[in-house]
């Protein structure tokens, strides 16, 4: 990696989990620390990455989930379920657009030296909040 690509950004490994707090990511906004629905703690894992040149891997899209969502045989899901999937390219979109950025602007994951590591494996990386 080029040295100003390890100024720009910290390299962590596929496992590693980012813990979202104000101390953390000041420069992201408080709402996208949040579930839109219930302003609940959330957790974010991503879909898809884009190999860099220098073989790091960037996230290409984040998921968030809301870490309220109760058991599915719980009597609570259903309600749950209705107030958190309504209209989610409203609430959901924005949300993980802005965390995909800014994981981008911060960080890259490195998979060479992940146990088992295949060339056209995926990292698994998840991002959660805390309180």
């Amino acid at each position: 990696m080029s040295t100003a690509a390890a100024q720009r950004f910290e390299l962590l490994e596929c496992d590693a989990v980012i813990r979202l707090s104000r101390k953390v990511a000041p420069d992201l906004g408080g709402n996208f620390r949040r579930c839109p629905y219930c302003a609940g703690r959330i957790a974010v894992h991503f879909e898809s990455w884009t190999r860099k040149d220098d073989g790091t891997w960037a996230a290409e899209w984040a998921k968030a989930d809301c870490l309220t969502e109760p058991s599915e045989r719980s009597r609570k899901f259903d309600d749950w379920m209705k107030q958190h999937s309504y209209m989610p390219y409203v609430y959901w979109l924005p949300l993980e657009q802005a965390l995909t950025r800014w994981v981008n602007k911060h960080y890259r994951f490195n998979i060479r030296g992940r146990k088992g590591y295949a060339e056209d494996q995926e990292p698994e990386v998840e991002i959660a909040t805390v309180s």
